[in-house]
């Protein structure tokens, strides 16, 4: 079985305040090249998407649109192929999970809720499962007088125990496979529990009897074990300065054995992410980052002053520019200029007009400051209150 393995693509979501669909359809558009050049010698069998379908519950129509425009392309083009598409912590279980019985006869699989955990889907030599984001209560207790499973180890051990117990009764022949979305923390010979955010991780033991786990929810794409048994592909694109990355899809086939041989294929992208830092000058009067002109920056100025309306001032040779940040912060008690601004304010009475406003300008753009210019307004600043006040205007 030859399966293409992805994960959080958070269909819908902003970078700031750019909005991403044109890049997420550039990788949607990817996968189907990617299923496209196969058949020209091993074609795909399934696509397993593990999760975060959307950025949002309630997705927008535009996120809506894009995936459903994505379904009908690849299964106009490889309608034998099984689309696997599973609930994550940031999709709308009942909202995703709407049309799936009808979905399922175009060999689309939407897996949002746990009624049909041990539910499999043959594919050549395996067996596909698929297990949502789960939360307390997502799956019964044992018997009335157990408690229910609450924390994610324990979500987690039941939901994988049912799988298996099913599949050694229904499919014992064939390789299992399962799609999860949820943190796995450690290698297998780890037995500790970490804590992300307000919910711990499991271990990867508890897919140890997977032919292959498919994960998602970790968008850095990453082996959980040393037989490439367990994945992270990550998300496609970076959707964060933090994780700026390369991307990858994960293209797998299980051999008749059972071993997995993983292949990792670079994902494409318009506008990588990159973090700049430096003084203002570099960014504004030099080519020295000309390289990332059309990547989506932010920029960390290590000047002490700062003129106004950096990013604004940027855009023009940054022109996807997200975040302007002062990475040197000068704290107002440490600021000797915090000291002389209140003095100057003190004898405001003393100081004339245009020598405020000068003061002014050097403080607003320090050392990028043009002397000349900073004259010129001066002097226009004091030939106008000059004419007001000959005018006899109030001030």
């Amino acid at each position: 079985m030859k399966f293409l393995h992805t994960a959080d693509w958070h269909l819908g979501k902003n970078l700031y305040d750019v909005p991403l669909l044109d890049d997420q359809r550039i990788f949607l558009d990817q996968i189907i090249s990617i299923f496209r050049e196969a058949e020209k010698s091993e074609p795909y069998d399934a696509l397993f998407v593990s999760g975060d379908i959307f950025d949002k519950a309630i997705a927008s129509t535009d996120a809506i649109n894009l995936l459903d425009d994505f379904l009908i392309k690849m299964n106009m083009e490889f309608p034998k192929a099984h689309i696997f598409l599973l609930a994550g912590n940031h999709d709308s279980a009942a909202r995703l999970s709407f049309g799936s019985s009808f979905l399922e006869k175009s060999n689309i699989h939407i897996c949002a809720g746990t009624e049909r955990l041990s539910d499999a889907t043959r594919i050549g030599n395996t067996a596909v499962y698929q297990i949502p984001f789960l939360m307390p209560g997502s799956l019964p207790r044992d018997d009335e007088f157990s408690a229910p499973p609450r924390t994610q180890a324990e979500l987690f051990e039941k939901a994988t125990r049912i799988i298996l117990e099913s599949h050694e009764q229904n499919h014992a022949g064939l390789f299992p496979v399962v799609l999860a979305h949820a943190t796995v923390f450690g290698s297998e010979n780890d037995e500790v529990t970490a804590q992300v955010g307000a919910l711990d991780s499991i271990s990867p033991t508890l897919f140890k009897d997977f032919c292959y786990t498919a994960l998602g929810h970790i968008h850095k794409c990453q082996r959980l074990d040393k037989d490439d048994k367990i994945y992270y592909s990550g998300s496609p694109l970076a959707y964060s300065f933090d994780d700026s990355g390369e991307k990858q899809f994960l293209s797998g086939t299980i051999d008749g054995s059972g071993k997995v041989k993983i292949e990792k294929i670079p994902v494409k992208t318009n506008h990588p992410l990159v973090r700049l830092s430096g003084p203002f000058s570099d960014f504004k009067d030099t080519d020295k980052y000309s390289q990332y002109e059309n990547h989506y920056v932010e920029i960390r100025c290590t000047d002490r002053t700062i003129c106004e309306n950096p990013k604004l001032l940027l855009k023009s040779k940054f022109p996807n520019i997200i975040s302007f940040v002062r990475e040197v912060a000068v704290s107002m008690s440490d600021n000797k200029d915090f000291y002389r601004r209140r003095s100057l304010m003190k004898k405001r009475s003393s100081i004339s007009e245009g020598e405020m406003l000068s003061i002014f300008l050097s403080d607003m753009h320090g050392e990028n400051l043009n002397d000349g210019e900073s004259k010129k307004e001066v002097s226009l600043f004091s030939k106008m209150l000059s004419e007001i006040k000959t005018a006899g205007v109030d001030e």
